[in-house]
């Protein structure tokens, strides 16, 4: 019961941080391969109406079209944390840092298509963007994983 608790508090935590619904203007993506075939994307935004670029930090693209009983022909992407940056330029130093590399989410997609590169498919659009909160908590927002990059002193 407690887990559960947990789970639930953990997605309203997320749901305070995000937007709602998700829009994805102008994105850019930004790929990070960790071991066992496990891909983290992140996908670099404008907020809108403000100046703030935000980055959703998501898993790979679920395809559904395959499944006829699935509301979500296009397919699925679970975003599971956020973080804002002042502009866009803050975020991909802040990303690179994080070592998260730019990618051609198209190249990237037609590579996954022909068995090249990628196991999972790509966040490419169009997808349902969900909030689905990571069993273990915030990988990113809370600070425990993100580095912040040194400032040179002056």
């Amino acid at each position: 019961m407690e887990e559960k608790q947990s789970q639930k508090e953990q997605q309203d935590w997320l749901r305070s941080l995000l937007p709602s619904p998700i829009r994805i203007i102008e994105p850019e993506y930004f790929f990070k391969a960790l071991m066992m075939g496990y891909d983290e994307w992140a996908i670099l935004t404008d907020e809108p109406h403000s100046q703030k670029a935000r980055v959703y930090f998501c898993k790979p693209k679920r395809e559904n079209y395959l499944n006829k009983k699935c509301d979500d022909f296009d397919g699925v992407v679970e975003v599971y944390d956020t973080l804002t940056f002042t502009d866009r330029a803050q975020a991909r130093e802040e990303l690179s840092y994080n070592r998260f590399h730019p990618r051609d989410i198209e190249k990237e997609y037609k590579r996954y298509l022909a068995g090249e590169g990628l196991m999972f498919a790509p966040p490419i659009p169009p997808a349902t963007y969900k909030l689905k909160a990571d069993e273990d908590g915030f990988f990113y927002s809370k600070g425990t994983n993100w580095k912040k990059q040194p400032t040179d002193p002056q």
